[in-house]
């Protein structure tokens, strides 16, 4: 019971939602940090450096990733 109990707690839980405004942005809220504070990744080449920004670069059609704690922006 325990082992169930425990695959469960280290589920993530992500929602989706497209901005009302632009429906170019969507964003990704995450049920724990991605990331510790605030970044903003304009192009793949300032992604590089971090996995999380260089696998979402790997989608030709993003230009732009913002990461906010939990909150994941993508444009």
């Amino acid at each position: 019971m325990d082992n169930i109990r425990s695959s469960l707690m280290s589920q993530i839980q992500i929602r989706a939602e497209v901005d009302r405004q632009d429906i170019n942005i969507c964003r990704f809220t995450v049920d724990r940090p991605v990331h510790a504070g605030s970044v903003v990744y304009n192009s793949r080449q300032e992604a590089s450096k971090e996995k999380l920004g260089e696998a979402l670069f790997a989608f030709d059609s993003i230009s732009r990733v913002e990461v906010n704690d939990n909150i994941v922006t993508i444009t």
